[in-house]
Formats: structure tokens, C-alpha cells, sequence
């Protein structure tokens, strides 16, 4: 597995001089155009959650909205937070904080660091913060992965001089690297504790219950992948065609035509052409759909394959 975060002490492992090491093709999400980008992709796995989130949809379209602002926590007509479902090593338990205002169990997380690049990276040291674990890894196969997507609207509090504002959360999901227990960081959480995932099925919080039914589905793509060849470091830039379509056959993919394509074929534009997709096109967006190959290399095979396509005769 891949380590997220090491035995640092948490203060400041956000700041420039101490990133903690994150895989290359993880979302950057540091500003509207990747917050829209992240966003879309999500709603082209999960449709059916577009009304669910119109409220961000709309923030993001909006004309004034400047680079940065949904992750401003001033920001009072709602702004971006973040969280990771952490698993332990059997994944059969999840760690979750009691949340002191709400009186309710749910995983880590909180509002965006300003000292931090990214999202996931502000979760991670929420998760240290509130549970002591630093230790934190990605599950084989995943990446760095959106597992959920909610908004839901804060009452105002005076005595913090809040508005009432939206939070549209970002939840990753993640393993610790070990066993661990969880010491509560009393400031932030009134107790941090591992429970049961399967009880996160039938929870009192409407999203712990739609998470586990993600988390479920997550976990079998971890699984399909874990026996299964990965891609090199170095993409090929020639006989890309060929490459992929080996590749999906060792996975046992075949391409057809998804809610994905249209993504895709909005990607293959970078060519500089209107380009229906092609077997291999529509193979890539079988495996990105599977989980085995990331955005970033989706793209960047998708575009190895145009440019070689367009050096052909009759291309």
C-alpha cells in the first residue's frame, strides 16, 4: 500500500517544506477549475446525485467565483471541507469521531488548510489531528479515492459570528498502515473510536449509510485489481491502441459505450479535433470506470493514441 502520511508531528506537514508524500496523479484540487473537473467526473460515476449538489454545481458556475473561494471557510455562502473514511489493515472496521455539536459518529475531517495543496491533503491532517494516526495509506488498486461528494447546510452560530452557509464535503477513503488505536484529540472530538463497518449500513446518519454501499463497491475494485498487472510508469506513444487493448483483456475489460464517453471525448479535443471515440477510446473509459488506470492516465493514453492516430494515412 501507499503511504500518505509518516510518524511526523502533524503541525505544519501541509506546509511547502513538509508535503506529505501523495501519488502524482491524485485530483489537485486548488481551485474552481479543478474543484469543476473533480465534480464532473464524480457526477459521471454517480448521477444520481447531481440535485444533491446543486448548491455547489451552482457556486461553481457562478461568474465571480475566484479561484480558491470554495475553500475559503469565510466564504459564507458555502465553502469546501474534507474527510477520509479510514479502514483498518482487514477492512472490517472503520475509524470514526463523535462529533461534539451533532452528537453523531462520522469519519474525520474539517475545513480546508490554507497551508494545504489539496483537499485530501487538509483531510489527512484532520485525521491526525482528531485521532492521532499518521500512518495513513491508499487501498491497492483505488488511488486516491473521491469516495462521496455531500452538501448540507450549517446553521448559523453567533457566537462564532457564522452565518448559516453550506459545507460541501470531499471524503476520501484510506487504510491505516497499521493497528492502531485512536487517542481523541479532546480540543476537536469528544472520542475517536473503530466501529463495526457493516453497522454503518443500517447507521442513523443518512450519509453513513450511502457510503457504506461505496465503500462496498470500492473495496471489490481493490480486489479485481489486486491480481492484475499494472501500468508502467512510463505510458507508451506508440502502438498505444495495441497497449491498452492487451492490457483491458488482461483485466477482463471490453469496451462499450458509458455515461463516461462524453467525458472522454471532451478530453480528446486537447487534439484539436471533434473525435468520436474509438475501441480504444472506449476502452479506456472501461478501465477508468473498473478503477484500474487513474484520470491523469486515462488522459494522457487518450492523447498518446490521437497523436499517433493523426500521424496515419486517411487520420
Amino acid at each position: 500500500m501507499t503511504r500518505l502520511l509518516d510518524d511526523r508531528a502533524t503541525s505544519g506537514f501541509c506546509s511547502s517544506s513538509s508535503t506529505p508524500p501523495v501519488m502524482s496523479t491524485a485530483p489537485a484540487h486548488s481551485g474552481k477549475e479543478s474543484l469543476k473537473s473533480v465534480v464532473a467526473e464524480y457526477l459521471l460515476r454517480f448521477p444520481e446525485e447531481r440535485a444533491a449538489l446543486r448548491q455547489l454545481l451552482e457556486q461553481l458556475e457562478a461568474a465571480d467565483a475566484e479561484p480558491g473561494n470554495l475553500l475559503d471557510r469565510q466564504n459564507m455562502a458555502g465553502h469546501c471541507t474534507s474527510s477520509v473514511l479510514v479502514l483498518n489493515q482487514a477492512m472490517s472496521r472503520a475509524l470514526l469521531i463523535h462529533h461534539k455539536t451533532y452528537d453523531i459518529w462520522i469519519p474525520a475531517g474539517g475545513h480546508h488548510e490554507k497551508d494545504c495543496a489539496t483537499l485530501h491533503e487538509s483531510a489527512w491532517r484532520e485525521v491526525a489531528e482528531e485521532t492521532g494516526l499518521r500512518d495513513l495509506q491508499v487501498i491497492p488498486g483505488l488511488g486516491m479515492h473521491l469516495l462521496d461528494i455531500d452538501t448540507h447546510a450549517i446553521p448559523a452560530r453567533p457566537s462564532k459570528g457564522e452565518l448559516s452557509h453550506w459545507h460541501h464535503d470531499f471524503m476520501f477513503l484510506g487504510v491505516a498502515g497499521h493497528d492502531f488505536t485512536p487517542i481523541a484529540q479532546e480540543t476537536e472530538v469528544h472520542a475517536a473510536a473503530w466501529r463495526r463497518l457493516v453497522d454503518l449500513e443500517h447507521d442513523q446518519v443518512a450519509r453513513n449509510r450511502r457510503i457504506f454501499a461505496k465503500v462496498i463497491a470500492a473495496l471489490k475494485l481493490s480486489a479485481a485489481a489486486a491480481n492484475a498487472p499494472e501500468l508502467p510508469e512510463v505510458l507508451p506513444v506508440a502502438d498505444v491502441g495495441r497497449f491498452v487493448i492487451d492490457f483491458a483483456r488482461r483485466h477482463g475489460v471490453h469496451a462499450t459505450r458509458t455515461k463516461l464517453d462524453e467525458f472522454a471525448e471532451a478530453v480528446s479535443r486537447l487534439s484539436g479535433d471533434e473525435i468520436r471515440l474509438d475501441q480504444v477510446g472506449q476502452t479506456l473509459v472501461a478501465l477508468r470506470e473498473r478503477g484500474l488506470v487513474t484520470g491523469a492516465q486515462m488522459n494522457r493514453l487518450m492523447f498518446n493514441h490521437l497523436r499517433e492516430r493523426k500521424g496515419r494515412p486517411g487520420h
